[in-house]
């Protein structure tokens, strides 16, 4: 390379910096060359001198390409076209150093050979579209291969997308040169230009954590959000999807980030599964619709996580502890009561699409558990065990309240269960409550 470097000859892209003084001072040295050796001899030795120039610059890299950058598999092929292009850039110079000896510099043939020169340095050189594409396609092998390591891309990137890229860095595809440019793909499906591949994004660790930091300093707070806090919440959580545009968005909906197996959207909705389609179309005013139905229920999610710690945090600063049951609350929280009195229409109503039978078990069910752990967390004056034990709630006739079918704690064996109405148990156990 130093004996290139006092030649002058460094590739096409710096010789620019030679075409003038230097240029002339080749003339000057020439024509003194034809004077005392002889023109024709002259001129033999400078043309042998100008090819073993242009031979060591092809032999000795002086494209400067560094194949350290290309994968193992690709090297065979990256090397067969480097020596390709090396030759071509070779025999241009080749015939650019004739042309200035012949003082044919004003030719347009000459222009263009010096362009052709030039393009071929800009594939190969130091700073060439080669040597940049590759060191691309490494640092995007290196990154895609981190994050899907570390489970950090979202899953909502496409998988087609995260298909495509899986086969582009684990070097699956083929490879053309074209133009100085990198095209992956085979045979059978045909090729794509490298920087045509499609884009990936990671899950929005960084946003989630600030939301995460958020709800643990609302339940530090331990006060509940009142309706400012809540529409400031709503303003700033907007803000962040605004700045963070679709793939925050599409983050923070699906990926489990707040809650572990849990996202604050559900994506196997089938409404969401249509609105992130749409989202990811080519049709603008369709996209932006259903963008902003998914940042509203997105937020209206977030603000109720929000709520739930404050809530969260006011309860357990501020806990309700009512102690055992007394005889006027005992049954205050039984299911079908209204206004402290058992409501028969209600235990009877039969929902949309239900049957009456259904209805009527299930709500028995529900009486009768309700009943069970009364008896067991009421106190009960004197006893260590509560007085009666209920073994059954049976549904009364029409529109009458059901029937509680129960046996004192100090029945003997074959006693016969005891069957009263509900309003007249709960009365009889208030009684014994302490």
């Amino acid at each position: 390379m130093a004996e290139q470097a006092r030649s002058g000859f460094k590739g096409h892209q710096n010789y620019g910096q030679y075409a003038g003084s230097y240029v002339a001072t080749i003339k000057d040295l020439s024509a003194h060359g034809r004077q005392t050796a002889g023109s024709q001899n002259f001129n033999q030795l400078q043309r042998y001198q100008s090819e073993m120039k242009m031979r060591a610059a092809v032999d000795s890299g002086d494209v400067n390409f560094d194949m350290g950058l290309v994968p193992d598999k690709y090297k065979p092929q990256m090397e067969e076209y480097i020596l390709t292009r090396s030759r071509e850039k070779a025999k241009y110079e080749l015939q650019l150093e004739r042309m200035r000896e012949a003082g044919s510099m004003d030719d347009p043939m000459y222009q263009e050979l010096r362009m052709k020169s030039a393009a071929i340095s800009n594939e190969l050189g130091p700073e060439g579209s080669l040597t940049k594409a590759w060191t691309a396609h490494n640092q995007g092998a290196a990154d895609y291969a981190k994050d899907s390591f570390e489970g950090a891309v979202s899953i909502m990137s496409k998988s087609e997308n995260l298909h495509a890229l899986s086969a582009l860095y684990s070097n699956e595809l083929d490879l053309q040169i074209v133009d100085g440019g990198l095209h992956f793909g085979n045979d059978e499906m045909g090729y794509s230009p490298q920087d045509e591949f499609p884009n990936y994004f990671n899950a929005d660790y960084t946003n989630a954590t600030k939301i995460i930091s958020q709800g643990e300093g609302l339940f530090k707070k331990g006060e509940k959000l009142s309706d400012v806090d809540k529409l400031q919440l709503s303003n700033n959580f907007q803000e962040v999807l605004r700045k963070g545009g679709v793939e925050t968005v599409l983050s923070l909906a699906f990926d489990p980030l707040i809650t572990p197996n849990e996202s604050f959207l559900n994506y196997n909705d089938p409404k969401y599964q249509e609105l992130v389609e749409l989202v990811q179309s080519d049709d603008a005013t369709m996209a932006g619709k259903a963008m902003e139905i998914l940042k509203k229920d997105l937020t209206d999610s977030y603000l109720t996580n929000m709520s739930n710690q404050a809530e969260s945090g006011f309860l357990q600063k501020n806990p309700i502890n009512p102690g055992p049951p007394t005889g006027a609350d005992a049954f205050a929280n039984l299911p079908f009561m209204t206004n402290g009195k058992f409501d028969p229409k209600l235990f009877n109503e039969v929902p949309e699409g239900g049957d009456l039978a259904t209805t009527l078990k299930t709500n028995q069910n529900k009486i009768l558990n309700e009943l069970n752990i009364i008896m067991d967390e009421v106190n009960f004056s004197g006893r260590s065990t509560p007085p009666y034990s209920i073994s059954q709630v049976i549904p009364g006739q029409g529109d009458s309240e059901p029937m509680v079918s129960y046996l004192p704690s100090n029945a003997t064996s074959g006693t016969k269960s005891r069957v009263i109405p509900l309003s007249r148990f709960m009365k009889m156990v208030n009684n014994k409550i302490a």
